[in-house]
């Protein structure tokens, strides 16, 4: 992998903005929701029941649709007032160290999400009130994080790139 230009980087990048859509629709829903929530409360003194529910499950599919892309355009957040003083050559080491840490950060991450998911899954798990399938949203949560890994994947091999380089 060469970077941006490579097919397969293109196809990951095509999936992570796909996410990114499908995030989008998650996060409107998630506004009606609330606004049609917080307008029957006020208005009929009538909420939507189960609406906090609803929300909980749509917000963890919110991230995990939406951290893949943040990764392929690396939009995570970073400070770098201290470290923008340092030779290219160090900044790159640094840089390496970090994506490295994130990487096996985020492996945990996924695989326990999995774990935690097939959990949910074998007792066909569903929220309280709703009966909504809290094993389905599991599911999808950690097939968006393996997007996640592959994003971070990528990050390092840009980064192992660049330390080779020279920080350059």
């Amino acid at each position: 992998m060469t970077g941006p230009d490579h097919t397969a980087f293109k196809r990951l990048n095509q999936i992570s903005i796909w996410m990114a859509y499908g995030g989008g629709v998650v996060l409107a829903v998630m506004m009606f929701l609330t606004f049609f929530d917080v307008l029957g409360r006020s208005i009929i003194n009538a909420p939507i029941i189960g609406s906090v529910e609803m929300l909980t499950l749509l917000m963890g599919l919110l991230i995990y649709l939406g951290v893949a892309r943040t990764t392929f355009t690396n939009g995570h957040i970073r400070v770098d007032v201290v470290t923008q003083l340092l030779p290219p050559k160090i900044r790159s080491a640094l840089d390496l160290a970090v994506h490295v840490l994130s990487f096996a950060t985020v492996v945990l991450i996924c695989w326990r999400l999995w774990v935690q998911a097939l959990e949910q899954t074998a007792e066909l798990n569903v929220t309280q009130n709703l009966g909504l399938p809290v094993w389905l949203i599991g599911l999808m949560m950690a097939a968006c994080s393996l997007m996640l890994v592959v994003g971070m994947l990528v990050r390092l091999i840009l980064s192992w790139q660049s330390f080779r380089r020279g920080g350059t």
